[in-house]
């Protein structure tokens, strides 16, 4: 059995071809070989039917979540643009304008990522993750009862790298926001760079932000 399971891991490649296979046989079987006419136009429409309904729902669902996450990202950063409006000197002062970008722009298109691919799979994931479980229940109650053994663990595996990742995440973020404000302080002191001759210098700051990063 383990090495029909590895055999089988080579398929996955050519799935596709695999499940229309399983459904021309059912053409040959049930309708080809006894002349049943009305098995092979049946077996044929609902091929296309289902084919051409994944597709137009695919479609929709792809261009509705691009666009709504479009929406959510460009309203997101016009409310935290106003919203800097309102800000003190002090703090226009403590928050420096590489800082201000990197959330304007980098940030906000993580969010705005996120919100996509959740609306991509927020109603395919729930209905696979049931459909697989269905099946595997049917198909073995023994080997659905060993998968079920391994929930707990995957819950706690994801648990542990979501507490690692957060972290990370915002220790990257805090470098890309020196980067950031490195390159705004040399563009806007260009001149200044130039006569007192600390391009060197200023060259030195950027690259050792940018190795940081």
């Amino acid at each position: 059995m383990k090495s029909l399971l590895r055999l089988y891991a080579y398929l996955r490649p050519y799935r596709v071809q695999a499940a229309i296979a399983l459904v021309t046989q059912r053409i040959i079987d049930q309708g080809i070989v006894p002349r049943d006419l009305h098995v092979i136009i049946t077996t044929a429409l609902v091929m296309v039917g289902a084919a051409l309904l994944s597709a137009g729902l695919a479609i929709a669902n792809n261009y509705l979540s691009v666009k709504a996450a479009m929406g959510f990202g460009a309203d997101l950063r016009s409310a935290m643009i106003r919203k800097v409006q309102t800000f003190s000197f002090g703090n226009l002062d403590r928050l420096q304008t590489g800082n201000l970008i990197v959330r304007s722009t980098s940030d906000i298109s993580m969010v705005q990522l996120i919100v996509m691919l959740s609306l991509r799979i927020l109603t395919r994931a729930p209905i696979w993750t049931s459909g697989a479980t269905v099946l595997l229940v049917l198909t073995s109650r023994r080997f659905a009862g060993i998968m079920a053994a391994f929930v707990p663990l995957i819950v706690v595996l994801v648990w542990v790298f979501s507490r690692q990742a957060r972290p990370l995440f915002l220790w990257v973020q805090q470098r890309l926001d020196r980067l950031n404000v490195v390159l705004q302080e040399n563009l806007a002191g260009m001149r200044v760079v130039k006569a007192f001759i600390r391009t060197a210098h200023e060259e030195g700051r950027f690259d050792t932000a940018n190795q940081a990063l």
